[in-house]
């Protein structure tokens, strides 16, 4: 998440991220009840490394938001629908990055914009990175960042359903040509 945007060189270079090797998942408190977690199954994205120059580095993603998935095909129905993420009126969640502040050699601070159900807020993530040797170099990702649901217009059966969604997202890209 080091990432993305233009290409910009090999050192800066937009690569796609691992399809089979990324897991975008979301954490919801509920009323009393154990964390409800789902994940999404549908998504996109691209990243951008340089680490000797993280403002040139960015990323991006998209999400379908039909693509919910929280264990339950009746209880993924209701959240595709409209008291939740009215998937068919907004097909697409997405992330792009504005800017990328290196905290250490192994952690990044991503800024960006994060667009759901037509509302488009700045937010942060947490990035962390993890070098794995092999053919070309593995890099592997974890982001953690937080949003409140009803920034967003996603008010539904608040405050049974908490309204702080911690998200996060695991991926990887080979550096590299």
């Amino acid at each position: 998440m080091f990432c993305c945007g233009s290409e910009q060189g090999s050192a800066g270079a937009s690569r796609a991220i691992h399809q089979d090797r990324t897991l975008i998942s979301f954490v919801v408190s509920s009323g009393g009840q154990p964390q409800a977690e789902g994940k999404f199954t549908e998504f996109n994205g691209q990243i951008a490394i340089d680490f000797d120059n993280p403002h040139q580095a960015g990323v991006s993603f998209e999400v379908a938001s039909r693509s919910i998935d929280v264990g339950s095909p009746s209880l993924n129905e209701y959240l595709r629908g409209e008291q939740f993420f009215k998937a068919a009126s907004y097909p697409v969640i997405s992330f792009v990055s504005t800017s990328v502040e290196k905290i250490d050699a192994d952690r990044a601070l991503v800024t960006g914009n994060f667009f759901l159900l037509g509302v488009t807020k700045q937010i942060s993530l947490d990035v962390q990175l993890d070098r794995k040797p092999g053919g070309g170099q593995m890099l592997a990702f974890r982001a953690i960042g937080t949003i409140d649901r009803r920034d967003f217009g996603m008010n539904a059966a608040y405050p049974v359903i908490g309204e702080s969604v911690r998200i996060v997202v695991t991926t990887e890209v080979v550096d590299g040509p």
